[in-house]
């Protein structure tokens, strides 16, 4: 009876050292994910800083390029009053 009860309490043993390593384990993989997480993390603060950067550079380019429409626009219209005026001036 004693001895039985050494070989389970040695199984006990045995199955609690196997639960702690798998524990360890389990631990060591959870804290892996975690920092993998961390990095994404950051990795997604990083993206969406360059993301609203590009975002304020291409409204600036934007109200830039607008500008610059209505600019060639009166210089294209002057210019073809001053070739209106000059085609008048040959024709007389």
């Amino acid at each position: 009876m004693i001895e039985n009860r050494k070989e389970g309490l040695g199984k006990v043993t045995k199955v609690m050292s196997g639960i702690r390593d798998l524990a360890q384990e389990f631990g060591q993989k959870v804290e892996l994910q975690g920092d993998r997480l961390e990095e994404v993390d950051n990795q997604l603060d990083e993206a969406n800083a360059f993301t609203n950067q590009g975002a304020k550079e291409l409204n600036t380019y934007a109200k830039t390029m607008k500008g610059r429409g209505i600019k060639m626009a009166i210089c294209l219209g002057i210019m073809v009053l001053l070739l209106l005026f000059l085609i008048f001036l040959i024709f007389r």
